[in-house]
């Protein structure tokens, strides 16, 4: 039986230093246990509490709820549990006047089960007695030995690693990695979080959506950070998005088209992308007339599928004449239009020698040039949607900005950039230092309506990824080269 131990124990070290900060399928299911209580081959679990041995589901008092993923435990009540750390327990210790051994995977065993220490002390009242398969038990032993030490890539004691995807254009790409480096730097001189440093790092990418994409994934292979925050993927958003999913990154984009995807697990989106535009550009424009409008959605190769899906979730909103072409109809009534900036001019100067001139309705991420210098017969017939403007600023929120010495040609990406920022290190706050990407996952997912002080509030729920459905309608006055405010619409 010593003999088998001592072996058990040599492998149990072997394996963690084989797989050093990583875990062995072993050690995962050993994880679940420990923070659910859950067996992940869904095996009975119970734990037996205080002198009358209460028999309850170990997932009302699994593990980490009392010692905390770290496993230094979460001090409550007057109550310390004790640190499980391995290097912890592997060792001789006094707590309360009181000298425990070292503990071998056999006696931690009895501990568990039995509530016993390598001393043949009872533990304290309020440790519960864990029933369990071998099987779990050895799992949950398993991964004991690599607690507190099993971070996320990116994730150290004292330093969490941040990405940012920068925009392309130079300018705007300057703006945004000064105002996010200082914005960081003072964060860390007032302490970090929780005493750990933020580490930024800074990519952009160019190209077709699979250059972009690929790039994407080579600097996250490299670089190895913890999350990704003020990422602009717009114009290969599916594709940077699938690899952000296949990392397991946690990533706020902070600007994206959006096809219109909110089924992402690991992907965050800040404000509202195509989709939500364009539900409010054709609320706008119709009103109360959705059965007899006619709407055609002028997409291209890029955009037709989105834009088919788009077409049914009108249908589904009561759109009755709903039609997806890639050429403007002689009778277009309201024209959606998805196609590529560069086409805008061209479809425009189409629609403005048509009998009737249809209405045109553009998201920003597809507008181009100045508006107000569309053909005379638009005049009043062309609606642009934005998903945030500088009326979103507050007092507090323009100090931020000067503060950070950000160019007044760039401030739209820099409030966007340090808005993504701001809602990412509220996140990483949540959980103090038990901290790892589930729980910030977990954490993003109750934000409801959080300000950021540079765009509309933003929510997130598991069902929802996109922060903010509030969308802005400008309608162009042609003849006078001007804007006017149609106000906020919500794009659901």
């Amino acid at each position: 039986m010593i003999a088998r131990a001592a072996c058990a124990f040599a492998a149990l070290l072997l394996t963690g230093a084989a797989t050093a900060g990583t875990l062995t399928p072993q050690q995962q299911r050993g994880k679940q246990l420990y923070l659910t209580g859950e067996s992940a081959a869904q095996r009975r679990v119970t734990a037996l509490i205080g002198a009358d041995e209460v028999e309850v589901a170990a997932s009302v008092v699994p593990c980490g709820s009392c010692h905390a993923r770290s496993g230094r435990g979460n001090p409550e009540g007057g109550i310390t549990p004790s640190n499980l750390q391995w290097d912890v327990l592997s060792h001789p210790a006094t707590t309360d006047d009181r000298t425990r051994a070292a503990y071998t995977p056999a006696l931690l065993r009895r501990a568990i089960t039995m509530g016993i220490d390598p001393s043949a002390n009872h533990l304290q009242p309020t440790m519960p007695r864990y029933r369990m398969a071998i099987e779990e038990m050895n799992d949950l032993l398993a991964y004991l030995e690599k607690l507190g030490t099993d971070y996320d890539p990116g994730l150290t004691d004292d330093v969490i690693r941040i990405a940012a995807v920068l925009p392309t254009e130079e300018r705007e790409q300057a703006a945004v990695r000064g105002a996010l480096t200082a914005w960081f730097s003072r964060l860390n001189q007032d302490g970090g979080v929780f005493g750990r440093r933020i580490e930024p790092r800074f990519t952009t990418t160019s190209g077709t959506a699979d250059k972009r994409a690929a790039a994407f994934r080579e600097f996250l292979e490299r670089e190895q950070p913890f999350a990704v925050t003020a990422a602009w993927i717009s114009g290969a958003d599916d594709a940077m998005s699938a690899v952000a999913e296949e990392a397991h990154v946690p990533t706020i984009a902070a600007f994206t088209a959006d096809l219109g995807a909110d089924d992402r697990r690991y992907v965050f989106q800040l404000l509202a992308g195509v989709r939500e535009q364009s539900l409010a550009l054709v609320a706008a424009a119709v009103g109360e007339h959705r059965a007899t409008a006619r709407v055609t959605i002028l997409a291209d190769e890029a955009t037709s599928g989105f834009a088919s899906k788009l077409r049914d979730t009108l249908t589904d909103a009561g759109c009755k004449h709903v039609s997806v072409a890639s050429a403007l109809p002689l009778d277009a009534q309201h024209v959606l239009y998805l196609g590529a900036p560069s086409r805008l001019d061209a479809v425009l100067a189409a629609a403005a020698v048509l009998a009737a001139p249809p209405y045109v309705l553009i998201p920003v991420a597809h507008s181009s040039g100045d508006l107000t210098a569309a053909p005379a017969a638009l005049d009043g017939r062309l609606l642009l949607a934005l998903p945030s403007s500088p009326d979103d600023l507050t007092p507090e929120g323009e100090a931020e900005l000067r503060a950070l010495d950000v160019p007044p040609a760039a401030a739209t990406s820099a409030r966007i950039a340090l808005a993504s920022a701001k809602l990412l290190v509220e996140a990483l706050r949540g959980p103090g230092r038990n901290l790892d990407r589930d729980v910030l996952l977990t954490t993003l997912e109750t934000f409801y309506r959080t300000p950021t002080g540079l765009t509309p509030p933003i929510t997130w729920t598991p069902s929802r990824h996109t922060g903010s459905h509030a969308v802005r309608i400008i309608g162009v006055d042609v003849k006078a080269k001007r804007w006017v405010d149609r106000g906020w619409w919500e794009g659901e």
